[in-house]
């Protein structure tokens, strides 16, 4: 689970949070402010990933605009930690982070947060610093022999043992493997699909409209949730369900709405494996009118022909 900084050391990123100004007609086009990268770490304890989770956020924004994925070792290091060569790809070296809703302007703070930030040798040296600080909050004194081992036959046990729940033709549920070679995208619409998956939720149609901030709230929810169910049904893990879970542990009612998400996906969506990209959604004086983009989860390769 992902903890910020601050969090947990206060002065440190009181006084060590990275701000960049960026002034009008940048080479970056991005708009003008001050956009300040948020450092996060795992606050797992016995945790080796040695990442960086970076939230950045804007003077001229209320939402974050970008949220970035660092490890600062090589693919090597990843692949003997992680034991896994697909995996280990994903964690080396600066990314946006696929299972975290991104504005339209993340891929050009990615671009500054490379040509900027990971240059200045400091700045990295410093980052290095506060995970060695956080890891030792999180550790605490006595830290247990093993657990990176342990960690990594978990890991293998959840890929080993991840299977989609769907359901038959009675309504009883049902728990198959994913087999990558035959499945094929269904032909409905994606908007029709994320729809249908926060019925349960929210009426988009409803009479009279419900308030802006409860779509927005609970489209971002279901964004992430289906996503993190495709990618690790794909992949065959359960490692961004589980992240999704310990972030809401602390939150009852987001952890039951969380749970009955991820239930809901694999029990009446386990068939749609289509990763839900950009959306848009526009009030109209009936409801909502809601459009969505469906992207191809890299870990299925080439779709069998239909």
């Amino acid at each position: 689970m992902y903890s910020m900084l601050y969090d947990y050391c206060r002065e440190a990123a009181e006084a060590e949070t990275r701000t960049i100004t960026v002034f009008e007609k940048n080479e970056f086009n991005l708009p003008p402010g001050h956009y300040s990268f948020i450092e996060m770490f795992c606050n797992d304890p016995g945790c080796d990933c040695r990442r960086c989770f970076f939230m950045v956020r804007a003077d001229w924004s209320s939402e974050p605009l970008a949220y970035i994925g660092y490890g600062w070792e090589s693919l090597d290091f990843y692949t003997k930690w992680m034991g896994d060569d697909e995996l280990s790809d994903s964690l080396s070296g600066a990314g946006l982070e696929p299972m975290q809703r991104q504005t339209e302007h993340a891929p050009k703070i990615l671009r500054l947060f490379k040509s900027v930030l990971l240059p200045d040798r400091n700045y990295v040296e410093r980052v290095k610093r506060h995970y060695a600080l956080m890891r030792s909050v999180s550790d605490g004194p006595k830290r247990q022999s093993g657990t990176t081992k342990d960690r990594k036959k978990r890991e293998k046990e959840k890929r080993q043992t991840f299977r989609v729940t769907t359901t038959d033709s009675s309504g009883q549920k049902i728990v198959k493997p994913f087999d990558k070679s035959t499945y094929r995208h269904p032909t409905g619409k994606m908007s029709a699909a994320f729809i249908d998956f926060i019925q349960p939720f929210i009426n988009l149609a409803s009479d009279p409209p419900p308030p802006k901030p409860l779509v927005e709230s609970i489209l971002s929810a279901a964004w992430t949730v289906w996503n993190a169910v495709v990618y690790d049904t794909t992949e065959g893990v359960t490692t961004r369900c589980d992240m999704l879970l310990a972030e809401a542990a602390e939150d009852k009612q987001t952890l039951l709405m969380i749970e009955f998400m991820i239930q809901n996906k694999l029990s009446s969506f386990g068939d749609d494996q289509r990763l839900l990209g950009d959306y848009e959604y526009i009030q109209e004086p009936d409801g909502y009118r809601l459009r969505v983009e469906a992207e191809h989860p890299p870990a299925l390769g080439p779709l069998p022909e239909n």
